[in-house]
């Protein structure tokens, strides 16, 4: 995520909009994993490791506008943005580049560190190569995007993995994407739907497949309080298809097998608290939930819960979180099969009742 204030260059005078930001944020994570194989991280009371540094630029002159950054992670690295864009008007902007991909409730459908599910399917936050127009007008925010292509694969150990937002790997690549989002604003009230049509194209046989996502979603501003509400339908059905119901898609170097068609529930509260402690401005308080319905009955379906409060005090930012899912790579013992199956490969017949694991997490960020 984006905090806290920038270095700000200007290129001319005062009174020209000129401008040139640059940027840049370090992040340490602490965490403790209660579940099965994870031993080495219970007997030491947890870790702290290195999460994240990134590098950031951001510009205007004349109309035109740019952005970039990029992250670096240990072990591999990638771009996250990069784009140029016009503005035609105040209420109407033209991108080109990698970009955010406008779907859902933007620009996140989450308070937490973690996201939602939504997310490890690339249906949160997701970013593409393409060309992407947004118009304001009255109440009404409109989006219409064409992504030629993923955002790619940078620097790591996996084939097609080391990139910030999850997209179909293994075989397959995501092309032609075509994106749709209307939002009406009442009040402090967002109400939206969003749609996503794409191909999937089988690199060895060049044979075409596609997928599809619809959503409809609430983010609403009540005083201190923020409440999300999204639900989403995905369809993910590549070419040549063998992998009886799964698809493999990738990010931060590592790829597993999600669930080709379900449906997603995502809900989120978040209550934010002034403070004066110190450096302490701010304590947010949030609490979020995704229910994850995959269409095939022998899989397991996943769920993800996490509660927990941000803390901003100047150019840090700190999150405490307590999340547990249930059958997710992330927070629990199974990692391949956790958003397909929900279980282990080995295993013949479905848990009807899988285990929650539990991964106490302490974020801190130093955004400059």
């Amino acid at each position: 995520m984006l905090f806290g204030p920038f270095s700000h260059y200007p290129l001319q005078a005062q009174t020209d909009t000129t401008f040139v930001i640059l940027s840049g944020a370090l992040r340490f994570n602490a965490f403790y994993k209660n579940w099965e194989g994870q031993k080495s991280n219970q007997k030491q009371f947890g870790v702290i490791a290195f999460d994240m540094a990134r590098a950031e630029v951001k510009g205007y002159h004349k109309g035109l506008d740019f952005s970039a950054q990029y992250r670096f992670y240990a072990g591999y690295n990638m771009l996250h943005h990069g784009w140029i864009g016009y503005n035609f008007t105040d209420s109407t902007h033209l991108t080109l580049g990698v970009n955010q991909v406008p779907f859902g409730i933007q620009p996140y459908a989450s308070h937490s560190y973690f996201f939602s599910m939504a997310y490890y399917v690339g249906l949160e936050d997701d970013y593409d190569l393409g060309l992407k127009l947004t118009q304001g007008y009255n109440n009404l925010d409109f989006a219409l995007a064409f992504y030629k292509n993923s955002e790619g694969h940078y620097s790591g150990s996996s084939n097609a993995s080391a990139r910030y937002s999850y997209d179909v790997v293994g075989g397959h690549k995501e092309v032609n994407q075509v994106n749709g989002r209307i939002a009406y604003n009442l009040d402090g009230a967002e109400i939206g739907l969003s749609g996503e049509y794409g191909q999937l194209v089988n690199n060895t046989t060049n044979n075409f497949g596609n997928h599809y996502a619809l959503a409809g979603h609430l983010d609403w501003d009540i005083g201190r309080f923020n409440i999300k509400a999204e639900a989403i339908h995905f369809n993910k059905q590549p070419a040549d298809d063998t992998l009886d119901g799964t698809v493999v898609m990738g990010a931060y170097d590592f790829p597993y097998e999600v669930a080709q068609k379900g449906q997603m529930y995502i809900g989120g509260i978040s209550y934010k608290v002034p403070v004066k402690w110190g450096p302490i401005t701010s304590l947010t308080f949030y609490e979020n939930f995704t229910y994850f319905d995959k269409a095939i009955n022998r899989f397991n379906d996943s769920q993800m819960n996490v509660a927990g409060v941000m803390v901003s005090a100047g150019k840090l930012y700190t999150y405490l979180d307590v999340a547990r899912g249930q059958s997710h790579p992330w927070i629990g013992p199974v990692w391949c099969e956790a958003l397909a199956r929900g279980f282990k490969i080995n295993e013949n017949a479905k848990d009807p009742k899988p285990e929650w694991s539990t991964r106490y997490n302490l974020n801190i960020g130093y955004y400059f």
